[in-house]
């Protein structure tokens, strides 16, 4: 085993294409309306739904609705307390944070 380790900064696979946190959303959201994630359409529709719902809170919270490690935490959030606006209960919050976890992957993977 080698001795040697490599570590990358959050930016290291922009060249191969891959979103970078300022555009996460927006290119996933592309990916959606572009059909290219269609085995994948409910868990997007599910995200981008609750991201809509979220602006509800935005006015009275410091919430960067751009931002998916923000969006990320906030689902988190809603699963603790149990509730989300929209989500009326902590099963449909885990499967709304399930549904965010495909949507990373499936954007990564597309992108």
């Amino acid at each position: 085993m080698s001795d040697v380790v490599f570590i990358l900064g959050a930016g290291a696979s922009v060249d191969a294409g891959a979103p970078v946190m300022g555009d996460f959303l927006e290119r996933a959201q592309r990916l959606l309306v572009t059909r290219k994630v269609e085995d994948k359409r409910e868990h997007f529709e599910r995200v981008f739904l609750a991201i809509s719902k979220l602006q509800v809170v935005h006015s009275k919270a410091q919430l960067d609705l751009n931002n998916i490690e923000s969006i990320f935490t906030a689902f988190e959030l809603a699963k603790i307390i149990g509730h989300l606006p929209g989500f009326d209960s902590s099963r449909k919050i885990s499967a709304l944070i399930e549904s965010f976890k495909e949507v990373i992957v499936a954007t990564l993977e597309q992108t």
